[in-house]
């Protein structure tokens, strides 16, 4: 009986190292699956923050080519508007000679019409 208490109390202990084995086979792989959700996540996170980053640089460049576009555009308004003015500058001392011109024709008309009735 001496050998069935040895082998009892044999597989006993082999029964309790394997439940102590199974619990800690358990709590690493609980502890892996959590490292591995915490690496996903991290991941994820930084994914999302390159892709973030990616897309502010190229609005940033969009904002920037739009308003170098902007301030070309307005410079040639500008350049039209001055050569528009230049242009007028010239025509207004030709205007304002045809407008006296045609003034004093029409003085000139009127008092040769008075001259003329009297």
């Amino acid at each position: 009986m001496k050998d069935l208490d040895q082998v009892l109390s044999i597989l006993l202990g082999a029964e309790d190292e394997a439940e102590r084995t199974v619990e800690e086979a358990r709590r690493k792989a609980t502890t892996l699956l959590e490292e591995t959700k915490r690496a996903v996540a991290s991941e994820g996170e930084r994914r999302l923050n390159a892709a973030r980053e990616q897309a502010r640089s190229r609005l940033e460049v969009s904002r920037a080519a739009s308003e170098e576009e902007a301030r070309h555009v307005a410079q040639l308004a500008q350049q039209e508007r001055d050569t528009l003015a230049l242009h007028a500058r010239a025509k207004m001392d030709e205007v304002a000679r045809d407008i006296a011109l045609e003034a004093a024709e029409k003085w000139i008309r009127q008092v040769r019409d008075r001259v003329s009735l009297s």
